[in-house]
This record gives C-alpha cells, sequence and structure tokens, in this order.
C-alpha cells in the first residue's frame, strides 16, 4: 500500500526553548509513508532559527509574517498530499502522523482531521486551567464535528481543500483556525475531531500571561464574527452583561439598606458558580492529572478568566476609539 507524502509545516516566533523538542518528536515519528518538515519562522529575535538550523531533514523559511501568511508561505513550498499543522510549543506523539493518514484513507470524504491538545505534567496551576479551559472546546470523542473544535494546532488538511477554500486569509492573525475551518465547513466538507490524533502541548504559566492570551482570543473572536457577519455572537456578550446588570440593579433594590442581605446574595450567587464550575471543569476529557487543592481553585481562576473574556468581548470594539493617537 502507498501511503501519501504528508508535509509537516510549524509556524513560529520566539520558540527557542521548545523548538528542539517539536523536532525531535517529529523525527521519531513512526510512519511508513515519505514526510517533509517545513518551519516558518515569523521574525524571531532569539535563537530559534539558529536552532532549527542544525537540522538538516528541516526545511527552514526565514519571513516576518504573521501564522495565516507563514502557513500559507509552507503550503506553497511544500509537496506533500496531506498538510499537517504543529505549533511551536508541541511536541508530536510517535503516531500522529499514521494516525492522521488512517483518518483520510478510512473515509474519503474528510477535508480536515484535528485532535485535543494534552498537556504537559507539572507545568502549575495556571497551566492546568488553560489545558483545562482548552479541553472544554475539544469532543469527548472521536466523530464529525464544526469549525468550533478543530485547532490549527494539531490539525491535517487535503492540500487540494486547502486550495478549494482559498488557503488561510492572511487578515485572520489569531482566529485563522475558526476561519479556514469555518469556510471549509460552509462549503459542505467534513470536518473530523479524532481522540488519537494528539499532541503535547505546552501552557501558559503565570496569570498574567494567560490574560493576555484571553483577552486576544477575545479580540479574535470579535474580529471573526465580524468578518463573516455574525452579529448575534458580536451583540451576544452585551445582551449577556445587560442581563446580569439588570439582575444586578433588582437584588439592589430588593436589599438597598441591608448590607447583609446583600452579602449573603453575593455569597450565594459565588458559591453557585463555583459548584457548577467545579463539576463543569472536571468532567473535561482531556486534562492533567491535579491535585485535591489544585482541583478546588480551579472555579476561582474560571470566575476570573470568564469575567476578562466578557470584559474584552465587549470593552474591544471601543479601544480604538478611546486610544490617544
Amino acid at each position: 500500500m502507498a501511503f501519501p507524502k504528508v508535509s509537516i509545516v510549524a509556524t513560529v516566533k520566539n520558540e527557542e526553548d521548545n523548538i528542539a523538542a517539536l523536532l525531535d518528536s517529529i523525527a521519531n515519528l513512526d510512519y511508513s509513508g515519505e514526510v517533509e518538515t517545513i518551519v516558518v519562522d515569523g521574525g524571531s529575535t532569539d535563537r530559534t532559527a539558529q536552532i532549527v538550523s542544525k537540522y538538516s531533514s528541516v526545511k527552514l523559511i526565514i519571513a516576518h509574517c504573521n501564522i495565516s501568511e507563514g502557513r500559507n508561505i509552507g503550503i506553497s513550498s511544500s509537496t506533500g498530499e496531506i498538510m499537517a499543522f504543529i505549533d511551536g510549543d508541541c511536541i508530536a506523539e510517535p503516531d500522529w502522523i499514521k494516525n492522521i493518514v488512517r483518518h483520510f484513507i478510512e473515509d474519503s470524504e474528510i477535508a480536515i482531521v484535528g485532535g485535543p491538545y494534552i498537556p504537559l505534567e507539572n507545568q502549575g496551576i495556571v497551566a492546568d486551567y488553560l489545558a483545562v479551559y482548552q479541553g472544554t472546546y475539544f469532543p469527548e470523542t472521536s466523530g464529525t464535528t464544526t469549525y468550533e473544535h478543530i485547532a490549527m494546532g494539531n490539525a491535517a488538511i487535503r492540500k487540494e481543500i486547502i486550495k478549494k477554500v482559498g488557503g488561510f486569509d492572511s487578515g485572520a492573525d489569531h482566529f485563522e483556525d475558526e476561519d479556514i475551518n469555518f469556510r471549509s465547513w460552509k462549503l459542505g466538507l467534513k470536518l473530523f475531531f479524532a481522540d488519537d490524533v494528539r499532541v503535547f502541548h505546552k501552557y501558559r504559566t503565570s496569570l498574567k500571561d494567560a490574560s493576555a492570551v484571553i483577552l486576544r482570543r477575545s479580540e479574535a473572536n470579535f474580529k471573526f464574527n465580524q468578518k463573516h457577519k455574525r452579529y448575534w455572537h458580536i451583540l451576544f456578550p452585551y445582551t449577556r452583561s445587560l442581563i446580569l446588570v439588570s439582575l444586578a440593579v433588582l437584588i439592589l433594590s430588593l436589599v438597598f439598606g441591608n448590607l447583609t442581605l446583600f452579602a449573603s446574595e453575593f455569597v450565594l450567587l459565588f458559591l453557585s458558580f463555583y459548584f457548577y464550575s467545579y463539576r463543569r471543569l472536571r468532567k473535561i476529557t482531556h486534562s492533567p492529572k491535579m491535585v485535591l487543592r489544585t482541583k478546588l481553585l480551579l472555579p476561582v481562576i474560571d470566575l476570573y478568566i470568564r469575567l476578562l473574556d466578557s470584559a474584552g468581548s465587549i470593552i474591544w470594539p471601543f479601544q480604538k476609539v478611546f486610544k490617544p493617537t
């Protein structure tokens, strides 16, 4: 049986601490067919390019570009039938490509295959939370899915499909995943989530870095919905906030002048969210092993992140209005 050639494209920037582990994992892939690896460096200021250049089997392209542009550059320089994408802070399992190809062979209608990020252990509570948070976007089992459940840091697309949908949108920086998935899905193409297509992922470890990621995601979500004219999704955070403010006003009106009762209401709302969040997070399939103390703290971080995400979605459209020139 002739196995299809696979081109692996990693678009990276300032990944000197991670890139060697990624390339070593690619070198140890268990796949009988031909594999080529292309690394597009988007303008690193550290030693990323120097490290990559030591791998003679890896094609290094240096270009000052965003992720979407880098992926398009990698695609145009590739010769494989299947394009596999992975992030610079990931490590591929040995059977990563083998399982990707198997799904494409078993079902010729599949256009895109994606899988979960498996968190590395012992990264700290913030990284554990982000791993669980990311896990909320992945289905629990393998099967046909929608554009929302495949991340291009661990995905593969038939090259003919990339040409059909027009490649990655260079203006879709930080929402390039959802964008190409959405355009493919709207064309009626089949997207498949595969539980056995796995990569290990290194998450941010500080709350400051995590907050920056969430705010960037809020911005990306707004731009994605704006591009595809999904106006209800743009308005949803405002609607949600209006409901919350209305409830707060109602509660204040009921307990005005009674601080004890108001505090009781607040505690009740917090505990309700806490236990709801705890039950929801502990059911996530793709999550790290955690001690009890970490599990108990996750809902508190979840509340902060959810509020930050909502705030970012609401205020981001006005940043240019209030930002000094």
